[in-house]
């Protein structure tokens, strides 16, 4: 099916922004580039410093460095927030685009709910969540200067990021059915709320409004059981990776040691290197912090296609 533009009655598949629109994705991810480059001033000021510095005790080295390590976290900053400001308007335009065939949707009673719909996947493109996605195939390029440094650094890292992905995805892959069964279970205890309280005085006068009410109460202890089947599920996720996040830097940090009494690596490799292994592990935590809303988002733009048709956001 095909709908309508929000404003001028222009046509376009449901979910598909106008390619008016798209540069600034594309624009986005050229400065997510930048914001990972940069990511790396920091440690490569503090490698220069351990290295070079205190052993040159060379006051003006230092503060050239700092000077130019700042202007490189503003740059980065700056870059950041463009990249947010203009996901967060590709969103916005996708509402626009949306919200009217959504909206004449719901009143023809082709559909329900699919405003909120909307709002769920224009939210996406607002939250880290996004730019998290895009900062995960960045990861890389962190584990490869901890395998600059030492090659046994490298493997540390490149076992912490696997062992740590797979506990991630293991946890969402059990707690996805719960999650999604109490979501559709809600909506619809949602939806049937709204209708008996349209026909409460009807129910009323045909002493219908305890069945109504017992099964009402039914869906909503369902779906709650199935949020904390999901709740405890991520709960035994989360403390696992907690305790597992705790333990990495300390193997790092135990393992740089042992290449500094080898000779292999100096003492400013040996701290650059945790740092350069939060770095590689920062995507992806936020990454699966924010996944229940990526995968709300997701369900949002499934609905979204079976009811306007077209391709997806």
């Amino acid at each position: 099916m095909t709908s309508y533009t929000a404003w001028s009655g222009q046509r376009t598949d449901a979910g598909t922004p106008s390619a008016a629109h798209r540069p600034l994705l594309l624009w986005a991810a050229l400065f997510g580039i930048g914001v990972n480059l940069l990511m790396l001033v920091g440690p490569l000021f503090m490698l220069q410093v351990y290295d070079r510095v205190l052993a040159s005790r060379s006051h003006e080295t230092l503060w050239a460095l700092f000077v130019l390590a700042a202007l490189l976290c503003v740059m980065m900053a700056l870059l950041d927030l463009t990249r947010g400001r203009l996901l967060a308007r590709f969103g916005a335009r996708l509402q626009s685009e949306l919200d009217k065939p959504a909206i004449l949707a719901e009143l023809r009673g082709d559909a329900r709910s699919l405003t909120s719909d909307v709002t769920a996947v224009r939210a996406i493109y607002a939250s880290p969540a996004l730019p998290s996605l895009m900062d995960v195939p960045f990861a890389p390029l962190f584990l490869a200067a901890l395998f600059l440094l030492d090659p046994v650094l490298g493997l540390v890292g490149l076992a912490g990021c696997a062992l740590l992905a797979s506990l991630a995805v293991s946890t969402r892959l059990a707690a996805r059915p719960p999650l999604e069964r109490g979501e559709t279970t809600e909506r619809e205890a949602g939806l049937f709320g709204s209708r008996a309280g349209a026909s409460s005085d009807l129910a009323r006068a045909l002493g219908m409004e305890r069945a109504l009410a017992r099964h009402w109460l039914d869906l909503r202890t369902s779906a709650l059981f199935d949020a904390m089947t999901t709740s405890d599920r991520l709960g035994i996720g989360a403390a696992a990776a907690r305790g597992l996040r705790l333990l990495l830097p300390v193997l790092m940090i135990a393992v740089g040691g042992w290449a500094v009494l080898d000779g292999r690596i100096g003492t400013g490799a040996m701290v650059v290197a945790p740092i350069l292994f939060s770095r590689a592990l920062g995507p992806l935590e936020q990454l699966f912090a924010h996944w229940p809303q990526i995968e709300r988002a997701r369900a949002a733009q499934r609905r979204l296609e079976t009811a306007l048709g077209g391709n997806r956001p």
